[in-house]
Parts: C-alpha cells; structure tokens; sequence
C-alpha cells in the first residue's frame, strides 16, 4: 500500500484490520478525507459533502461514493471553472409588474430569452408610483434584484382635490369626488336635498262655537323652521296664511306653512282647527204646549201650524221633521212633536197638542140568538162590531157567509144602521142530504156518439173505482147511484160529468166541514198522482186527453152539496135554517 509507511514486521498495524489507513505508532486507523471511521473503528463509511454541507454546490449537491457533484438547476445555467458554482449566459424575460408594464430590451429575435448584458425597465400608469429599481440588466448569475412594484397614488390626501359639496374617494389608480351626505348629483353639481326642518309646529285644536256667533277666534303661534344650508330669512312660505290670527265658522280648518329652500326642498307644517257647535237651534212659529181642540172631523197639520222654522247660532239651515201623519181623523188628545236638527245633530224639540172631540153611538144590541165576536162596549168612532149567531143557530139570508161589520162613524152614527141587523134562527135536522160531484171538460159533447159517451163514461167509473177513497165520506165500499151524467153545453163548446154516491149525510152535523173535508181529499188525491191535470182526465178518440177545467178552488172536481129541509126551514149555506115568522118555506 501506498501510503508513505513502510510496512515493517511486527508492526502494530499488521493486527489493526484496517479497512483504509493505519497509524503505526498507535495502531489506530483511520480514512481518507472523503470518508470517515465507522464505529467499529476499523471500516470507513463515505462521508456526504452535501448532508454537512461542505460541498459548496450553488444550485443542487448530488453525493457520491468518495466524492460529490455540483448541478444547475436552471437548464439554460452551467458550471463554472470551480465545478461548483452555477453561471448563466441567458436571462428569462419578465413578466409585466402588478398595476404596471415590463418592457425588456434586447438585441437579438428569440422572444422570450435575455441574454448577458440585455435589460427591462419598468413603469406605471397615471395614478401610480414606482416602488423599486426602474431598470435591471441580465447578468451572469441572473437578475439580481428586488422585484419593483406599483403603489396606488392616495390623490384624496390634497385637500383641494374636489370642489364645493362634493368630497374625495381614493380608487386604485384614480378618485371620485362625490357630493357628500344630505347632497344628491344634479346637473353636474351637488344639490341640497335635505330641506327645512320644522322644528315646532302647532297641534290640532278643538274650540267650540259661542251660541251667540256663527264664527269663534283663533290665534296660534308661527312654526319655527331651520335650514341646514340656506339662512332662515332666505327660505320662502308657499301659501303661508299673512298673519297667525282667523275667525273660523262651524267646521274643519286646515292651515298650512310650506317652507321652500333654494334647491327647492319643501316642509310641511299643516294642522286643524274643529270648531264644534253645541247650541240647539231655535224655533220660530212654533206653538209650543199649546192644545188645539177640534170637533169631529179631517184635519191636516196645516190646520194648526203654518210656516214653521228654525234658525241655527252657526248660520247652517236645519231640517225639520215631525212624528205625526199629516191628516187627523180619530178622535182622542195627540201630542205632536216637531224637531229641529241643525247641521252638527244638535236638535230642538216643539210640543204641542191636538185634541178632537167625538160624538159616541148609541149602545148596539147583538142579533136575536146571536153575539157580537169582538168588544163593543166603547162606542167610539171607528169601532166595529160584527154580529155571529149562537151554535145551532144561523142567519135565514142568502148573505149568511158575509161578515156583518157595524161600524161608529165621527157623526156618532153607526153604518150601516143598527135596523139591518140579522137574527138568527134555529137549524134544523135536513130530512135527506147528498152531494154531487161535476167534472167540466172543453171539448165536443160525447153524448153525440153512443161509443164516445161509453167511453166516456166507462173511464169515470174506473176512475172512480180507483179513486174510491176521495168520493166515499162515511166508508171506502160506497158505489155510483147511478151512471156519470153528462150535461152539453154546446154553445161554450163543454160538457160535465156529474157523480152520485149511494151515502146519505142527513145524520152529518156539520155539512159546511164535509165540503171542506171532501176538497181536502181532492187535493190529496191531485198530490198523490203527482200530475193535477191527469186526475179525472178523459181520453177520447180522435181527440186525444180532456183534461179538466179547474175549478175557482184550482181543483178538477167540484163537490155540490144538496140538502132537503123539513117544511118550515130551507137550505142556506149547506144548513137547514128554520123560516122567520111570516117567512114562506
């Protein structure tokens, strides 16, 4: 081994083992200076000049056994003459500053590419101002240099920079000047837009009217107005009233100061003024609790006031209005109430009184067997008695159904007179008594042809058979006394169809009710069918249906009643009336 000792016999380093060197005076090993002693003291491990950063590379250390090699990063760099630093001989050209504009000079066509020696300048807008160097060269190592930049110019900080209202916004390479608050743009300049401010501004008011006036004082004091801009003596009044004084009339006020600005910027002070009239108006010919006493008679209202009015302390015309008819006929004391109403609902109240005599009837006596249904013991003008006959006694006169009415007059007389008073007689047991039943049809008459008659006739008695229950009073099982009777009238262009049963109602005490009773049954049997028009309706061929005409009741079938009376009493009204004296039955 080459490494200056002598290898001599016996020597320590024969037995050391080392891997590299050995000191021979000690026996120690040790390595070259790119390695260093493992820890077993005889091995070297490869000592890395990048780890401890002996190396010195510029750029990238890349270890090797024994050794270590320098490398560029940048493709375009190289290594100097000391393998360890990295030199370029081109420069990359800048991109353009922030806000600003990179100019690079140099003297050959590749773009893109600087070359040692080639340069940029930088510059900024109007608004900007250059932070850093103005120029940098490409040298061999690059450029070296702190990237400039452009700061924003603050214009805003020159106090003069906007005029009049207006006030100054910095903006990145620019300023505004805008019209401060309470100004708005208009027209190219900055226009008030605040307006006077009311600062006091009189309330609402309520006065009351003196009863003797139709006007009442008012006084207030003037708003007090400020203006942000203007002077207060340079604000103008639009329709301001010319003094702060008015005589007001029953009603609502408004007073209104408008206050303008030169910008013509308005406020509004408005308030009201009611002015309330509580006095009731006054009467003029008016006779109050005056009593006027008439003889029977028709009076009018004008018969006891003329040319009645009313006046009102606020100069407003009253409406008048009464609470009686115009016209008095019944007899007895009236109050009469005129009223007088103003315009604010105050109201004045004329009483005066209207008293007509009456001459009272004679006293009226009830009929013979009879009583009179309603109170006649005042006999008072207007009041009516009616006459009404006893049970088992009834009127002997065609009119007995009629409402006698017997009534006072002013004249103190009774109409018609108490002389035409109907008795009432006895009602008597009827010896026979039995109804008939007549159907009216429109048509030509069947009894010209024997078939049509048949027909005819065959189809009430089975309308008969049907309808049982309407024809029989007493029991179901009642049968026809005879065939249906047809009666022509061949000038009207009718005919009828006449039914008897075979019941006999002498022993009914009430034949008014069994008419009655049998219209009931009729109607029932029309709502039963559903059609009211069917209900006794003819066929009859060629023609088609007859249906029949409805009676003054709107029924198809009219039940004819027939009493015969003993001698002595006749029939009126379905009753067996006994005669008057000297009456021939």
């Amino acid at each position: 081994m080459d490494n200056g000792y002598s290898c001599r016999v016996g020597d320590k380093c024969a037995a050391a083992g080392c891997s590299q060197h050995c000191n021979p005076t000690t026996g120690s090993c040790y390595c070259d200076p790119t390695h260093k002693l493992s820890a077993d003291g005889k091995s070297c491990d490869d000592l890395d000049e990048c780890k401890e950063g002996t190396a010195g590379c510029s750029d990238v250390c890349r270890n090797t056994d024994g050794g270590f090699i320098c490398e560029c990063n940048d493709p375009r760099a190289r290594l100097s003459n000391d393998l360890r630093t990295c030199i370029l001989d081109t420069c990359q050209e800048l991109d353009d500053i922030q806000y600003g504009t990179t100019t690079c000079v140099h003297g050959h066509a590749d773009k893109g590419v600087m070359k040692i020696g080639d340069y940029c300048t930088f510059s900024c807008p109007a608004g900007f101002k250059l932070m850093g160097a103005k120029t940098v060269h490409c040298e061999k190592t690059g450029y070296d240099y702190v990237p400039p930049h452009c700061q924003d110019i603050n214009e805003c900080e020159d106090p003069n920079r906007c005029a009049g209202e207006e006030q100054c916004v910095n903006k990145q390479g620019s300023f505004s000047c805008l019209c401060k608050g309470g100004f708005e743009a208009k027209d190219g300049k900055c226009a008030d837009k605040r307006g006077p401010e009311i600062r006091t501004c009189p309330s609402d008011a309520s006065l009351v009217l003196p009863a003797d006036s139709d006007t009442v004082r008012f006084t207030w004091k003037k708003p007090v107005v400020i203006d942000a801009t203007d002077p207060v003596s340079d604000l103008s009044c639009i329709g301001c009233p010319s003094s702060e004084e008015r005589m007001l009339g029953v009603g609502q006020t408004q007073i209104r100061y408008i206050y303008s600005d030169k910008a013509g910027n308005k406020a509004l002070c408005s308030f009201k003024v009611k002015v309330i009239d509580e006095t009731p108006p006054v009467f003029v010919g008016c006779p109050n609790n005056t009593v006027f006493t008439k003889g029977p008679g028709t009076y009018q209202l004008e018969d006891f006031v003329k040319n009645i009015d009313a006046k009102d302390n606020s100069g407003q015309k009253s409406s008048i209005t009464h609470d009686k008819p115009p016209t008095f006929r019944n007899p007895g004391l009236r109050t009469v109430n005129y009223f007088a109403r103003d315009g604010s609902d105050n109201q004045a109240v004329c009483t005066f009184y209207v008293n007509i005599t009456i001459n009272e009837c004679a006293s009226l006596q009830p009929p013979k067997n009879g009583y009179f249904d309603n109170n006649c013991d005042d006999w008072h003008v207007g009041n009516t008695c009616e006459p009404k006959c006893n049970d088992g006694y009834a009127f002997f006169s065609h009119q007995a159904n009629t409402s006698y009415r017997y009534q006072c007059t002013q004249q103190g007389q009774w109409t018609p007179a108490p002389n035409t008073m109907p008795d009432c007689y006895a009602t008597t047991q009827p010896q026979e008594a039995e109804i008939s039943f007549v159907s009216k049809y429109s048509g030509a008459c069947p009894s010209d042809q024997a078939d049509t008659q048949d027909a005819v006739v065959g189809m009430i008695k089975d309308q008969f058979s049907e309808s049982k229950s309407v024809f029989c009073f007493l029991d179901d099982s009642c049968s026809l006394v005879t065939d249906p009777k047809i009666d022509c009238d061949k000038n009207a262009g009718t005919f009828t169809v006449t039914l008897k049963t075979d019941e006999s109602y002498a022993q009914i005490p009430n034949h008014q009710e069994m008419v009655i009773e049998f219209k009931k049954k009729i109607r029932a049997e029309m709502d039963r069918i559903g059609k009211s028009n069917t209900f006794m309706g003819l066929f009859v061929p060629p023609r088609t249906i007859l249906t029949p005409l409805m009676n003054v009741n709107g029924l198809p079938i009219t039940p004819i009643f027939r009493l015969m009376c003993a001698s002595g009493s006749k029939d009126i009204e379905n009753q067996c009336v006994s005669c008057p004296p000297g009456e021939t039955c």
